[in-house]
């Protein structure tokens, strides 16, 4: 069809869905039987029909620059990315391969691994995030966990190796320059800053009719529900203020019996309010942050 308007097929806009390894080793084995020397085109249908896909996200180019299409993504250029991800080490789950350390994504997604390589890396775009890290700056946090590599070489092919696994996973954010993360003022990293109304959107988003989503700037949906403090708290996250000036509003807020506390209980004319207040704060930043609606920390 496209070829008749003189385009042709590029791949999908999730490149990760081009590759059989991402179904796994049969998946994997049996295609690459049943694609041999196939066209590229015919080649992913088979693959379409190995996984059950009906719906593809297309990109396409003039067909003059057909030629230039690989048969399928290059993951070395992996190296060429940024990335980001968020990723909160949990209990291991009653499921979960034993050995290994459990990880859940910002979107609640498990992941279990024992590979040193790949724990570090994890813990770096977490500590970063929602901004993103260079390869450079990733080989930088995970050189201490590869002491058997033998050199810079070696170092960055077992970083790239653990890289294209979760690429497969679709595990991980990336793109090619910095994103708007990247760009913020570090002078304002002790001030939560939220994105451009996000504190609005929550609002109106509590009429079961308002029909605008809330996103971060990695195109994530983020669907938070708060408490009434908390929601007292949000309107208040301007950039200007810090987690322990919040912690202050949200503290008067609760002894003038303005807002109950997140359990529904009112704490009117309560003394020694400081640790509550602080805990709720602290725990609404995390989740702005863990959903990519913080611009800056605290």
């Amino acid at each position: 069809m496209s070829a008749q308007y003189g385009l042709t097929h590029v791949g999908d806009s999730e490149p990760h869905v081009e590759l059989s390894a991402t179904y796994g080793q049969n998946v994997q084995l049996n295609h690459s039987l049943i694609a041999l020397g196939q066209p590229r085109e015919m080649r992913q249908q088979y693959l379409d029909f190995a996984v059950g896909r009906n719906f593809r996200k297309s990109v396409v180019i003039h067909s003059d620059r057909a030629e230039h299409v690989l048969i399928s993504p290059d993951l070395d250029r992996l190296a060429d990315l940024r990335w980001a991800g968020h990723f909160t080490e949990v209990e291991a789950e009653e499921n979960a391969p034993k050995g290994r350390l459990s990880f859940r994504n910002h979107k609640n997604r498990p992941l279990h691994s024992s590979d040193k390589t790949v724990i570090s890396m994890l813990r770096a775009l977490s500590q970063a995030w929602p901004a993103s890290l260079s390869f450079d700056t990733l080989l930088e946090h995970v050189r201490p966990s590869l002491p058997d590599a033998e050199d810079e070489t070696a170092a960055r092919a077992v970083l790239l190796s653990a890289l294209q696994t979760l690429f497969r996973l679709n595990m991980l954010r990336y793109s090619l320059e910095a994103c708007p993360y990247d760009q913020q003022d570090n002078t304002q990293q002790n001030q939560a800053t939220l994105l451009p109304g996000v504190s609005h959107l929550y609002q109106q988003r509590q009429d079961p009719n308002f029909g605008i989503g809330l996103f971060n700037l990695w195109h994530d949906s983020a669907n938070i529900q708060l408490k009434e403090a908390e929601a007292f708290v949000l309107r208040h996250i301007d950039g200007n203020s810090s987690r322990k000036e919040l912690a202050t509003l949200l503290h008067d807020a609760l002894n003038r019996g303005i807002v109950p506390n997140t359990d529904g209980k009112s704490l009117k004319g309560q003394r020694n309010l400081d640790a509550t207040a602080d805990k709720i704060v602290g725990k609404l930043l995390g989740l702005l942050k863990r959903q990519g609606l913080m611009v800056s920390g605290w």
